[in-house]
C-alpha cells in the first residue's frame, strides 16, 4: 500500500505525545537557523535580481549568481548535516529517557 500512516500516530489511531526538550543549545540553534535563513534569502535575491525596466537582463554577473547558488547549496548541506546530528542526539536522549522510566516503579518508593 503506497499510503502510509503518519509517524506520530499509534497503532490504535491516537497521536503519540511528542516530547520536546528546550535547552540553551536548542535556543541558540534557532537563532543560528534564523541567521542562516536570512543569509540564504539574500543570496537568492542576488541570483534572481533583474535590472529595472527589463526583466530579462540580470542585475548581477553570471559568476556572482553562480557563486551565490553554490554558497546556498553548501549552506543547505551543512544545515542538513547539523540538523540530522541534533535529531540523532535528541532521539538517543528520548530512548534513554524511556529506558529510565521503564525501569522506575513509583509504587516501590512509597
Amino acid at each position: 500500500n503506497p499510503v502510509r500512516a503518519p509517524k506520530n500516530i499509534n497503532d490504535n489511531g491516537k497521536k503519540k505525545e511528542v516530547k520536546v526538550r528546550l535547552t540553551q543549545e536548542k535556543l541558540k540553534g534557532l537563532k543560528q537557523d534564523i541567521e542562516t535563513l536570512s543569509r540564504v534569502r539574500d543570496l537568492r535575491e542576488v541570483n534572481s535580481a533583474v535590472t529595472q525596466g527589463n526583466a530579462r537582463i540580470k542585475a548581477n554577473a553570471a559568476k556572482d549568481r553562480k557563486d551565490a547558488r553554490r554558497t546556498i547549496k553548501k549552506i543547505t548541506n551543512e544545515e542538513i548535516a547539523k540538523d540530522q546530528s541534533i535529531e540523532d542526539k535528541d532521539r538517543q536522549w528520548q530512548q534513554e529517557e524511556e529506558a529510565r522510566m521503564a525501569g522506575y516503579n513509583i509504587s516501590e518508593h512509597n
